[in-house]
């Protein structure tokens, strides 16, 4: 068993993994576009909109004491089109605080008109086109890449959209999905923003993107065939000791995700494996239908025989169980099934019947749980039969 089908198979969270690093050691130190640099300067060709209202068009100099926003798009773009309303109500929220937005595609311009031309649904219902949707902010086209250069490639980012916040003093104060950039953007307006904290929490989501790479790649390159017990150790370590250090809540959860993943890969019986599971299980106060969909997925490893460590199955039981009063009564099906199915595993047939009962009675009970009780039902009546 790889461990890209299993990380499918418990498909709670996902993480993207990719790229081509080899070794699992500090890279070495590199120039990146980040936050607290100096914003380079902007070299467009191409300004679609020349009367947006309150803009400078072209910006080939950021002024003292205004703030832009550089926002990557493309025509072929889904996410980017559907952000378009949504910047458009920022600029106009922010135009009178000195704010500019300026979204920049590397097209050609007979590709940018065509899609401008496009008719879309407003806000009010009616019918406009891109054009005027996108009059409200700066709408750039720069075919020969140079700003894509200057700023994504610089930044290492390889999708759009993104965006970038440069603040007052012309250096970058934040960089991220445009959808999430609200409250930065507001924050940075107003002179609250904290740079510095930011600047750390993307730090420590750029290395956790550089490991996830460097796993990834590793166990991709195997092929599908084992890893040696040292790279396997190798791995591990690499995890824990990030684990250890990084300082980001959220990066911290992810990573504390990935370990439990690795560790069900390669170490599934291990006591560590399941202190791991544990701890993770700490995420979920708030969300028992989540942790009963975790729950399912280790549970089948467990029912595979990938997992062997009985006191794992017993735990998942146990915690599963806990999860019944806190979800919707009409969503305590799910549950009553992994409770039945665990249950049933640890030879438990009385119980299992009479949970799998209840699961097949709930208002969610899956199509296969009369099949279940009637497996348990007959496995019972062969039980006693023999005695």
């Amino acid at each position: 068993m790889t461990w890209l089908p299993l990380f499918r198979r418990l498909s709670v969270f996902v993480l993207l993994l990719g790229g081509c690093i080899l070794l699992l050691q500090p890279a070495a130190a590199e120039t990146r576009l980040s936050i607290g640099s100096d914003a380079p300067t902007l070299d467009i060709s191409d300004w679609l909109h020349k009367n947006t209202p309150g803009a400078k068009n072209p910006v080939t100099k950021f002024e003292k004491g205004k703030v832009y926003v550089v926002e990557f798009w493309a025509t072929w773009c889904g996410p980017c089109i559907q952000t378009m309303p949504h910047l458009a109500m920022l600029q106009k929220k922010f135009a009178d605080k000195g704010v500019q937005i300026i979204s920049v595609t590397d097209e050609d311009i007979p590709t940018v008109q065509e899609f401008l031309a496009r008719e879309v649904k407003g806000k009010d219902g009616a019918m406009t086109t891109f054009d005027e949707l996108t009059q409200a902010y700066s709408l750039t086209a720069d075919p020969d890449g140079s700003t894509h250069a200057d700023y994504t490639a610089a930044a290492k980012l390889n999708g759009i959209p993104v965006a970038f916040i440069v603040g007052k003093d012309s250096k970058i104060e934040w960089i991220g999905h445009p959808r999430q950039m609200d409250e930065p953007l507001q924050q940075v307006v107003d002179g609250t923003w904290d740079r510095k904290i930011f600047a750390a929490e993307y730090e420590d989501e750029k290395r956790f993107e550089s490991l996830q790479q460097a796993i990834s790649m590793r166990i991709e390159s195997a092929n599908g065939k084992d890893l040696s017990p040292k790279l396997v150790s190798s791995i591990l370590s690499a995890v824990d000791s990030f684990v250890k250090e990084i300082k980001t809540p959220q990066i911290l959860k992810q990573a504390k995700f990935m370990q439990l993943e690795l560790l069900l890969q390669f170490s599934p019986n291990d006591q560590v494996t399941l202190a791991s599971y544990e701890k993770v299980t700490e995420f979920f106060e708030s969300r028992p239908l989540e942790l009963n969909g975790l729950n399912w997925g280790i549970f089948e490893l467990v029912s595979n025989g990938h997992i062997t460590n009985r006191k794992f199955a017993e735990t998942l039981l146990q915690n599963t169980q806990k999860l019944v009063d806190k979800v919707p009564a009409n969503q305590v099906g799910t549950v009553y099934d992994t409770i039945s199915h665990l249950q049933h595993f640890l030879g438990d047939l009385p119980s299992a019947l009479s949970s799998a009962k209840l699961a097949a009675a709930a208002p969610d009970a899956s199509p296969d749980l009369e099949a279940f009780v009637s497996k348990i039902e007959a496995e019972l009546a062969e039980k006693q039969g023999a005695k």
